[in-house]
């Protein structure tokens, strides 16, 4: 893939997690357990980790954040943020590459929710000095649950979306032999290949 295809194919994924961001602040939160929440900027996440890889994902999951803290003007979530969006990034990832054939996108989606909820109870014991806050891990286990599931019907549907638009799949093979990588051309297509199983599961 060019350098300038996948910076543009990144900066448009980023933009549209940020607009899911946005519009999932105007929705009035239907939790009761602090730091749950619907997560719509993670469908862009499971998406990227199908589509462009686990290194590209973990490059819009770390803009994304960063940039959503500024436009919030709360930096002091950022860590909080960008722990569990960087845990759950990373168990996506091993799940998709490593685990593939036993887990579908939204089974991928539910374990980035479980662990996204993880990390930011870790950092915030961390913060508090205190375990007690863990008493809230079964509530967001089952909040993760919910949420990654939800995310992962959602990213199911835009990754078969797209990989029968033709012009995309044009697009993807024209980047890849733009980038002079035979080789990781063909893994990546039969990645493709996999995340078709995955999304009709």
């Amino acid at each position: 893939m060019s350098g300038t295809s996948r910076l543009v194919r990144c900066g448009l994924l980023v933009a549209f997690s940020l607009v899911l961001y946005v519009i999932e602040g105007l929705i009035p939160v239907p939790f009761i357990v602090p730091g749950a929440k619907l997560g719509l900027a993670n469908i862009i996440t499971v998406v990227a980790i199908a589509l462009l890889g686990p290194r590209d994902a973990f490059i819009i999951v770390t803009v994304r954040t960063f940039l959503a803290s500024l436009l919030t003007g709360n930096l002091t979530s950022f860590w909080f943020s960008l722990s569990g969006a960087i845990l759950s990034t990373s168990v996506m990832s091993l799940a998709y590459t490593r685990f593939g054939e036993a887990f579908s996108i939204a089974g991928i989606s539910i374990l980035g929710g479980i662990f996204h909820n993880i990390g930011q109870l870790f950092v915030a014991s961390l913060v508090v000095g205190t375990y007690g806050i863990y008493s809230y891990l079964p509530l967001l286990l089952v909040a993760g649950t919910c949420t990654g599931y939800f995310v992962g019907l959602a990213a199911s549907f835009i990754i078969r979306t797209m990989q029968v638009n033709p012009l995309f799949r044009l697009h993807m093979q024209e980047s890849y032999q733009a980038g002079g990588r035979g080789e990781n051309s063909a893994a990546r297509n039969a990645a493709h290949q996999a995340t078709a199983g995955q999304v009709a599961k």
